[in-house]
């Protein structure tokens, strides 16, 4: 596992701290294990869930550090927890 970004430090971009991460958020492969918004925020699915509004669904949540490398990454001011439905 290689580390670009220093163990510790914030990223101005999510997903650019290792290689592994990159990787993981170009291939489709992962696809909806982890996901890149629109808002910069990187979402992890963490189980199913149900709304009222869409149903049954993936319960995704906001990745504040990487699995892979430890590294903070940037959250947008309106990530949160949320249901999507599938």
């Amino acid at each position: 596992m290689a580390t670009d970004a220093p163990h510790g430090t914030e990223l101005a971009v999510a997903g650019e701290c290792c290689e592994t991460l990159r990787g993981i958020l170009e291939a489709d492969d992962y696809e909806p294990l982890f996901s890149l918004e629109d808002n910069g925020s990187i979402y992890i699915t963490v189980g199913l869930g149900e709304s009222e509004e869409d149903g049954a669904g993936l319960l995704d949540h906001v990745m504040s550090y990487c699995p892979f490398c430890g590294t903070r990454q940037p959250e947008a001011s309106d990530a949160e927890t949320e249901v999507k439905s599938s």
